[in-house]
């Protein structure tokens, strides 16, 4: 029912999973149907809500103009290459900001294709993890950038390097950084025209990183680590800033109650028509819909304050508006816009419909 989003509601598109911007160009689905993801296409970069806390990291904030307006250069980091981390619990933007974080580094290195080397850490030995990061690298270099010419032949020359110094020896003569292979790596690589990212998607702890850092350093400019272990990011940005190596480090934070209304507000505004007419900044959502999510229970103890990620406020919020429309028959005349509203119950039977396994 597009006619009522636009002639009842005052909204170009759909506020939580907009198909297009505000020139009318098509947003492509897969970058906006789960995670935010502007390297895909960077029509979602008004989507992003800050979530985050920035006051670790001096590579730049959302509210700036270029967004993260501080990213470095590998230019600017000479040798010692950047470490972002970037920590908090699941669904709480996470996700969306590594993505964010490629798209700038994507447009920082320009002239040079980001070439991700994306994988999850199994363990905590160090060595492991490096030789993992060292194999993925090869594989994404092989298989994953049909744009280099003859990768086969390129990979092969890195397989090689990497069985000259990841000997299967037992773990206690094991070199724990391997920099010489990196070293290596970065020699193979100089004639291909790349800037390589390495991207921790899960897995490891404070030193497995740190380790990871100091051995790719040499040939890759960037590591992103995503992880829900704070105490661990906190020891491995203090443990890099005082060997006065480059890191950010930003935490993402579940929404309280004034900050969720505050969300579907920036939202809704976001899509509303210049014409539309002044009223409640919320609507369609009435007044205390969103209220129906930070109810406590029944058996919490008095004075519990919830909290909700920015992913799941915005499926339920996303799945309300959308069943609302669905509700609406077609050609239906609709004399009073209020009785439209997305009200507390549309709210809860959505969290309900997610709580049983639907998915947006």
């Amino acid at each position: 029912m597009p006619e009522v989003c636009e002639t009842v509601w005052s909204l170009r598109t759909d506020p939580f999973y907009p198909q297009i911007d505000v020139d009318g160009n098509c947003i492509r689905a897969e970058a906006v149907d789960t995670d935010l993801r502007p390297h895909v296409d960077e029509r979602v970069l008004p989507l992003y809500f800050d979530v985050y806390d920035w006051s670790r990291s001096n590579i730049g904030t959302l509210s700036e103009q270029p967004i993260l307006a501080g990213f470095p250069t590998p230019r600017t980091l000479s040798s010692k290459g950047l470490m972002v981390l970037i920590s908090g619990p699941s669904e709480t933007g996470r996700d969306s900001l590594a993505n964010l974080v490629l798209h700038r580094i994507a447009k920082t290195t320009a002239s040079r294709k980001a070439v991700v080397a994306e994988l999850e850490l199994h363990g905590y030995d160090k060595s492991a993890n490096v030789a993992a990061v060292a194999n993925r690298i090869i594989s994404k270099i092989e298989y994953g950038e049909p744009s280099i010419a003859e990768a086969d032949k390129v990979a092969a020359r890195m397989r090689t390097a990497f069985d000259q110094f990841v000997p299967k020896q037992p773990l206690a003569v094991r070199d724990i950084s391997y920099t010489g292979l990196f070293e290596t790596f970065r020699d193979i690589l100089a004639a291909i025209d790349i800037t390589l990212v390495v991207m921790i998607r899960d897995g490891g702890d404070h030193r497995s990183w740190a380790s990871i850092h100091d051995s790719v350093k040499s040939c890759c400019s960037y590591v992103i680590v995503m992880t829900a272990k704070g105490a661990d990011a906190d020891v491995c940005y203090n443990t890099m800033l005082s060997s006065r190596l480059h890191v950010a480090w930003i935490r993402s934070k579940p929404l309280d109650l004034d900050r969720a209304k505050e969300y579907v507000r920036h939202r809704v505004a976001a899509e509303r028509l210049a014409t539309a007419p002044q009223g409640d900044p919320l609507f369609p959502f009435a007044a205390d819909a969103i209220d129906a999510l930070y109810q406590p229970g029944s058996t919490a103890q008095p004075g519990t304050r919830l909290d909700h990620t920015i992913s799941a406020l915005r499926k339920t919020c996303g799945l309300a508006f959308a069943e609302r429309l669905r509700a609406v028959p077609a050609g239906a005349a609709i004399a009073d816009p209020l009785a439209l509203r997305i009200d507390r119950d549309d709210i809860i039977r959505a969290r309900q419909k997610l709580n049983l396994g639907w998915k947006p």
